[in-house]
């Protein structure tokens, strides 16, 4: 929905859906605590999405366990750029979804 609402074309909303999807699957084993904590910003015609807190190094695993058969990592793969926030002692993956259409 939200990348609908950044303008994104059906494509890029999918993309994004496979983003949600493999956070939803990974997030869950590196996560500090029982909850995760989500946010979203729409800036410029993107999505920015920032999940935490995360264990150290568990961004990296986040990512690299999105990887399907001899593909990419998804999280890699689909996000226009991919960083690790520290807050707190933990990290923040952040990621910036942008349409490619």
């Amino acid at each position: 929905m939200l990348a609908a609402r950044a303008g994104f074309s059906l494509e890029g909303i999918s993309e994004a859906q496979f983003v949600t999807d493999a956070l939803a699957a990974y997030a869950p084993g590196a996560v500090i605590g029982e909850k995760i904590q989500l946010g979203i910003e729409l800036p410029d015609h993107s999505v920015l999405i920032r999940v935490g807190p995360i264990e150290d190094g568990g961004a990296t695993r986040m990512i690299e366990a999105s990887a399907v058969g001899d593909l990419p990592p998804v999280l890699d793969r689909l996000s226009e750029r991919h960083y690790v926030e520290r807050s707190d002692g933990a990290e923040l993956l952040c990621l910036t979804l942008a349409d490619r259409a």
